[in-house]
């Protein structure tokens, strides 16, 4: 008689979403800087931390135009508009997808594969202090335009007494504008023309080199340090971006679903989250949790293709 033999399935074929992501990341941020590829800037801006003040940008920062507009008391609701059209249909995919800055923390934890994770009390209340940022900018910014308009001679000297937080409060420290354009710049064009080191005077050095460029360097070095360590710890705990797509994003029409009959409740999912989502407390029929990327690295994760985009 013939024994019987088991049969081993093959491995089931499933289509993993970072084949697109990482290309769509990759291009995203060469198109950004299309100026070094001789491409001219476009009259477009987009919910991620691209600094005004690269030179070879191709797009703007809408959040950069944002205070700036606040600052000229301009009204042009356009650019509130960019938040609100992009949050509502793709939630944070920017973020995830698209923002150079974003790209930055991905390439990280790349080089550093198992990262430190906080307890779940930690990370709820860092998670807040985007929040917090974004409301202090919006206040400084927003308070200037009020008094700009309705008390032109105070507004001024309110705008004085602001000195260079005045135009854009976030980006005079934000950490991407010193990757992208402060540092590039200084290399580029200052620093070929400075005598050495060992000739200048400390009177010198600092009136070249300013306590706010040790303090943008120093703050740049420390989320860039935290986020090798953390998983998106810019993106989760302090960009003020992120904070202002989460606030409309829990009104997105795309979102993700988990399918009940093919869950197992690993918790590969949650763990693989580079933003700390927890999924499995989430409605399973849609979930747009505030922090949720769409980076899909959940739906990779998972071994039994229990999660799936849902729209609406």
């Amino acid at each position: 008689m013939l024994k019987n033999k088991q049969v081993s399935k093959a491995p089931k074929f499933r289509f993993k979403f970072w084949w697109i992501r990482r290309p769509v990341q990759v291009a995203a941020f060469i198109l950004f800087f299309g100026g070094l590829w001789q491409l001219s800037a476009w009259p477009l801006v987009v919910p991620a931390l691209n600094c005004l003040g690269v030179e070879w940008k191709t797009f703007g920062c809408a959040f950069g135009v944002l205070q700036d507009l606040l600052y000229r008391t301009v009204t042009l609701w356009i650019v509130p508009a960019i938040f609100l059209v992009a949050g509502v249909i793709v939630s944070r995919a920017f973020c995830g997808w698209i923002c150079p800055f974003g790209f930055v923390m991905d390439l990280l934890r790349f080089i550093k594969r198992k990262g430190t994770e906080f307890s779940l009390r930690t990370h709820n209340f860092l998670k807040d202090v985007k929040y917090g940022v974004l409301f202090s900018v919006l206040l400084i910014s927003g308070t200037l335009a009020v008094t700009l308009i309705s008390n032109p001679v105070a507004g001024e000297e309110y705008k004085a007494a602001l000195g260079v937080f005045g135009v854009a409060p976030f980006c005079v420290l934000c950490p991407a504008g010193t990757l992208f354009a402060l540092i590039p710049t200084f290399i580029v064009k200052v620093l070929p023309t400075l005598p050495p080191i060992y000739l200048m005077s400390w009177e010198q050095f600092t009136k070249i080199v300013s306590a706010l460029f040790f303090t943008r360097i120093a703050l740049l070095a420390m989320f860039l340090v935290a986020s090798f360590y953390v998983t998106r710890f810019w993106c989760r705990y302090a960009c003020p971006v992120g904070g202002l797509m989460a606030l409309i994003s829990r009104f997105s029409y795309l979102g993700l679903r988990r399918n009940l009959t093919k869950c197992t409740k690993c918790r590969l999912c949650v763990e693989k989250c580079p933003m700390v989502v927890p999924i499995l407390d989430l409605p399973w029929e849609k979930f747009t949790d505030p922090e949720c990327t769409l980076c899909m690295e959940c739906y990779d994760a998972c071994p039994e293709g229990a999660l799936s985009l849902q729209a609406p």
